[in-house]
């Protein structure tokens, strides 16, 4: 049996259905549903997508070309706009259970399995809704897209997400506990490290019985920028490896970008007084571009002089916009250093990975999931979160020697995502066969 193959029928035909769901369209919730998707077509026979009725059915056609077929629910209870939000979490993870049931019955009937795939399982309502699935689906994947989990104790998060995370640690290792059918995953290899160490400590723990049903995988995330494996066509030029960051330019500058919601979490009052520090030391040759929605109201009294000392200098370039796709390859393209030393961010970064694939420095936290793809790219120097300005200034400095990266994939391509996708869910349903002899994937490993 090939490791991409699933039970057949006495007929010789795969006679399992995955159910694929999809919490919204926005943001990077339709590329993962995508590769999950296309994954799931090399496993299974048939291949369904419940999304929301509220989210318009044309930011749906992609996945019908791929030969899905959508299946529209509805939140069970009335919206109410002034109960909390996880009211309405609720409600509609109660829709899609309901919807469940009705497509899992259909294929039960006609002689199929179901396998249920959760591309999103961040919030508590997700989770509370895997403690009972319905009883006609056999086995569920459920795919965590941030490191919530595992990250209660760090100090660079708030008391009140410390809470929030150690309760949710709870409920997973509750559910991780429970003889679980289908896999976990992740693409934060620090719960896969504390589930490890906590298995290796436990005599009869939940994570020991956790790591023996091996329901937890690693899927580490992909370039959105090089999806389909071939260097970004936003390159501006071929860079020899052996090139200095400063020679890059005619005019010698070290360029810095920041990039995405510029709000108090990028911690840019840091970095602002970095470069004004960092320009004073090397004679104006650094020059930083922020890129995206600036909210200047949320920067300090210092952080606020700084910015104006820089446009004073013409050694800051604001962008504050929407920043479509065309234009977010062509500024990484066309900078140094990616800034990345955020703040009570223990999550992933598509920035961060987008930087290292196109083969751009990267100056980063050492804390979370940032740290952990960015010490493993061999192009970055990793700060601690609540560095001083003038530590970043001399980290920033110490990047003009850098030698820069060719522009080769350091992190998963698409490609390779969605086979490691594929191989998850093979495994999972080999699994339910009896087959438990295969060991976890760990994806990434390329």
């Amino acid at each position: 049996m090939s490791e991409t193959s699933v039970s057949k029928n006495s007929a010789g035909e795969p006679n399992v259905a995955a159910i694929v769901h999809l919490p919204s369209a926005a943001g990077h919730f339709l590329v993962y549903a995508q590769c999950f998707v296309e994954a799931a077509h090399r496993c299974y026979d048939k291949v369904y997508v419940l999304v929301p009725e509220t989210e318009p059915a044309a930011d749906f056609e992609s996945l019908t070309g791929q030969g899905a077929s959508l299946i529209s629910y509805r939140s069970v209870w009335p919206s109410l706009s002034n109960l909390p939000a996880l009211y309405a979490q609720l409600s509609g993870w109660l829709g899609v259970l309901r919807a469940c049931r009705g497509v899992s019955g259909e294929e039960l009937a006609a002689g199929r399995t179901s396998h249920l795939i959760l591309t999103y399982v961040d919030m508590f309502s997700t989770a509370f809704a895997l403690v009972k699935p319905p009883a006609t689906i056999s086995r569920t994947f459920a795919m965590t897209m941030r490191a919530d989990i595992g990250q209660h104790d760090q100090t660079l998060v708030s008391f009140a997400a410390r809470l929030k995370r150690g309760l949710k640690h709870r409920l997973w290792r509750y559910l991780l506990a429970r003889p679980f059918a289908g896999l976990f995953a992740t693409n934060d290899p620090c719960l896969i490290q504390s589930l490890q160490v906590e298995s290796a400590s436990a005599v009869a723990g939940a994570p020991a019985r956790a790591l023996k049903q091996r329901s937890v995988v690693l899927l580490e995330d992909f370039s959105f920028c090089h999806g389909d494996g071939s260097p970004s066509t936003a390159s501006v030029e071929s860079v020899d490896s052996h090139e200095p960051l400063k020679s890059r330019h005619e005019r010698g500058e070290l360029r810095v970008i920041a990039l995405g919601y510029l709000d108090s979490r990028k911690n840019l009052g840091a970095l602002l007084r970095a470069v004004l520090d960092c320009r004073q030391r090397l004679g104006h040759a650094v020059h930083l571009t922020l890129a995206g929605h600036f909210f200047h109201e949320q920067l300090g009294a210092e952080a606020a002089a700084a910015l104006k000392q820089l446009q004073a200098q013409a050694g800051v370039t604001l962008v504050n916009e929407f920043v479509n796709e065309t234009r977010y390859r062509e500024l990484i393209a066309d900078s140094d250093v990616v800034w990345a030393v955020y703040r009570n961010h223990p999550y992933a970064s598509g920035v961060v990975l987008d930087a290292i694939a196109a083969g751009c420095a990267v100056l980063a936290q050492s804390e979370g999931v940032i740290g952990f793809y960015a010490k493993r790219s061999g192009q970055a120097i990793c700060v601690d979160a609540n560095a001083s300005f003038e530590q970043i200034a001399q980290a920033l400095c110490e990047l003009r020697a850098l030698k820069r990266q060719p522009t080769r994939h350091r992190v998963q391509t698409r490609a390779q995502y969605v086979e490691s996708a594929a191989l998850a869910f093979a495994r999972m349903a080999q699994r339910a066969q009896g087959n438990h002899s295969l060991e976890p994937l760990s994806a990434g490993q390329h």
